[in-house]
């Protein structure tokens, strides 16, 4: 393209004189092409290259005031003293009157009045001020420019506003152009550029380790460039051309539990679910005399008769055994991977044991309770709290209690039943049992979520940032972040665990997972006589 010149514009100082009278600013434009013995392109306007100046002029300083008035006059003198009298004349006729006497001195004059205030200063002068605006093409610049426009601030015109330190329309004085070069023309093409290089992917299996928890693979990717001693655009992608690597792994399982009655099973039998997928496996046959099952944060429990003993036995991950702890047959407990809590009568009042499930260590919680009725007594755990329901007597009522891990101390929220805890959020029912609370632990906030619903909400868990519950015969889900709540559908228990909940149907005989954040279904498991439970009422 041929050459194109900047347009530059230079401000400088005008003392007072035939272009302005009170003094003020020059503004001169021009390209920097050179001219008038100038330097092309140098970004400095040369006097040489100056094409147009114009003024931009300071207002005349106001008049001044007016003289003060003239002081008051002194006071008049005292009056001088009065002359002698003349003689006597001889007696006989009366002679002529004497002449009046001179008057006395004048006194002398009062001192002169003070000056008046000096009369009020005169308006100030308004600011000059400069616009400039750019624009494509007119009948001066055909290639463009920009336009500046000069004025002082005085609010001149229809529409303008004095001293806002903006140009209006009405203010403008005077418009001047500096234009833009013509554009040269076009240089010829460039030749072609050498060709690129293919981009590659390499997909292998990747086995459970430091990069996936289970199974996935490995994405590499590079360019077929030989870098590294590789051989350039041979279609394989080599280890020395890897440029990046990712790894795509398979989801874990959302690991659940629940026992299944009757029906194609027998007996009592402990079947083991991953929500996720909507599978279930039997790992466990000779388990044969069942209570209840509990689960969540990726493992599960289940009471079971050991020759006679009571043992509550931990298992992770599908089928391994992870931790046998000696219990008492009616005790509650709960689990959120690794922590655990159960109810535990072993010191001869009803206390709260909880602790990390593998390492087998534990702390007991004095609840001072009395042996009575402690069989549908509640308590669930999580990383930081352990909430519990602790029957007080002989008042007969239920108080919600929260235990904060790392204080080490106990609150009494309220009186309720049905506790249940996820990070700093409790969910309880109410002591008249038809009002379902979450509570925030740390801010204090409640929220009722089943006002509207008739009857009893029961089987309350929470998980992350969902509540589930079944009432009037409904599986509910209540979003906490959203303030929403989803009608599932017809159940007769539930239970929320990692985003997914488990829900047994109406009649007893379907087993089933629902995405919360998704809001997709699935069938786990269905038989057409006998039934599926937790055995956890609460």
């Amino acid at each position: 393209m041929g050459s194109t010149y900047a347009t530059l514009v230079s401000i400088a100082s005008e003392p007072a004189g035939a272009n302005c009278v009170a003094g003020g600013s020059a503004i001169s434009s021009g390209l920097d092409n050179g001219g008038g013995g100038g330097i092309a392109g140098d970004g400095v306007l040369s006097p040489g290259e100056v094409t147009a100046t114009s003024y931009v002029c300071s207002g005349v300083a106001g008049a001044n005031g007016n003289n003060g008035a003239n002081g008051l006059d002194g006071m008049s003198g005292v009056a001088g003293a009065d002359g002698t009298d003349g003689t006597n004349g001889t007696d006989g006729a009366n002679g002529a009157d004497g002449t009046n006497g001179s008057d006395g001195a004048s006194g002398s004059d009062g001192a002169n009045g003070s000056d008046g205030a000096n009369g009020s200063d005169g308006a100030a002068g308004h600011n000059a001020l400069i616009a400039m605006t750019p624009f494509e093409t007119n009948t001066v610049c055909p290639a463009g420019g920009q336009q500046v426009d000069v004025g002082v601030d005085d609010g001149s015109g229809v529409g303008s506003i004095s001293d806002n330190a903006i140009l209006d329309p009405g203010e403008i004085d005077s418009t001047a152009y500096v234009c833009n070069g013509s554009s040269g023309n076009d240089g010829s093409n460039g030749g072609d550029g050498a060709s690129g290089y293919n981009s590659l992917l390499r997909v292998t299996p990747e086995d459970v380790g430091d990069h996936c928890a289970v199974a996935g693979f490995r994405v590499d990717a590079g360019l077929d460039n030989g870098d590294n001693e590789g051989v350039a655009r041979d279609g394989v992608l080599q280890d020395g051309e890897v440029d990046a690597t990712a790894y795509l792994c398979e989801a874990p399982p959302v690991v659940a539990s629940i026992l299944a009655f009757g029906g194609s099973f027998g007996s009592t039998a402990l079947l083991v679910l991953d929500l996720r997928a909507g599978t279930w496996s039997q790992p466990f046959i000779d388990l044969t005399a069942i209570y209840y099952t509990q689960f969540g944060g990726g493992a599960y429990m289940v009471s079971d008769h050991d020759n006679g003993q009571h043992a509550r036995v931990y298992y992770e991950g599908g089928n391994a055994l992870v931790s046998n702890v000696s219990y008492y047959e009616w005790s509650r407990f709960a689990v959120r991977g690794p922590d655990v809590a159960f109810t535990d009568p072993s010191s001869g009042a009803w206390n709260i044991t909880f602790g990390d499930y593998a390492t087998n260590s534990y702390t007991t919680i004095t609840n001072n309770q009395t042996p009575c009725c402690e069989d549908y007594r509640a308590v669930d755990v999580d990383s930081d709290w352990v909430v519990y329901q602790r029957y007080n007597f002989p008042e007969v009522t239920d108080t919600v209690v929260a235990y904060n891990r790392a204080t080490q101390t106990a609150t009494d929220i309220t009186f309720g039943t049905q506790p249940h805890v996820s990070g700093s959020k409790l969910a309880y029912v109410t002591a008249g049992g038809s009002q379902l609370v979450v509570h925030d632990l740390v801010t204090l906030d409640s929220v009722i979520v089943n006002a509207d619903i008739a009857g009893y909400p029961e089987y309350v868990s929470i998980d992350g940032n969902f509540v589930a519950f079944t009432q009037d015969g409904e599986a509910f889900v209540y979003d906490i972040a959203l303030a929403t709540r989803v009608d599932v559908g017809s159940a007769s228990r539930t239970k929320m665990t990692e985003g997914y909940l488990l829900y047994v149907s109406g009649d007893g005989r379907s087993v089933k997972s629902y995405n919360a954040a998704t809001h997709a279904e699935k069938l786990v498991i269905h038989q057409d006589s006998g039934w599926f439970d937790f055995q956890n009422i609460d």
